[in-house]
């Protein structure tokens, strides 16, 4: 089993002032991010060990250097279509309450600097969405790490 990144909540590089550091990844054709301070790690998609009468979008649990710990399939928690997993398929590890769980992401794209103000704020929708933020003109949803971990 080989960590892509580690260390993820001690990037070497601060957020300028007025911002905060989000990991920005893909499921389907969308762009996520959740705050950088969440995550611990991001690994390579690895066999789940299944666990009979979990929430349908719990894939199982993982053995991570000894310690068991949750995988959450992201699109079945958003009621996304599922797809086949590919290459670019990963796991982000995020703590939580000093719960850690992983997270099934199509692709994780880089670091980006979030602007603190002037995002446009969601009326309806979706509780797992904290705000959409506009990061090198895209739209970025910036997720609740909270509300999507269910804690």
């Amino acid at each position: 089993m080989q960590s892509v990144t580690t260390g993820m909540n001690e990037a070497s590089n601060a957020a300028p002032a007025g911002t905060a550091q989000h990991l920005a990844f893909s499921i389907g054709e969308e762009s996520y991010a959740i705050d950088i301070s969440h995550v611990t790690e991001i690994v390579g998609l690895q066999k789940c060990t299944e666990v009979p009468d979990v929430p349908h979008h719990i894939r199982g649990v993982i053995n991570l250097r000894g310690k068991v710990i949750p995988i959450m399939d992201v699109r079945k928690r958003f009621g996304m279509p599922t797809r086949e997993d590919d290459h670019r398929t990963c796991i982000v590890v995020v703590e939580l309450v000093g719960e850690q769980v992983g997270l099934v992401v199509d692709r994780v794209q880089e670091v980006v600097d979030v602007p603190e103000g002037g995002q446009a704020r969601t009326d309806q929708g979706s509780s797992y969405v904290r705000k959409i933020a506009h990061v090198n003109d895209e739209a970025l949803i910036v997720l609740d790490t909270a509300r999507v971990l269910g804690v």
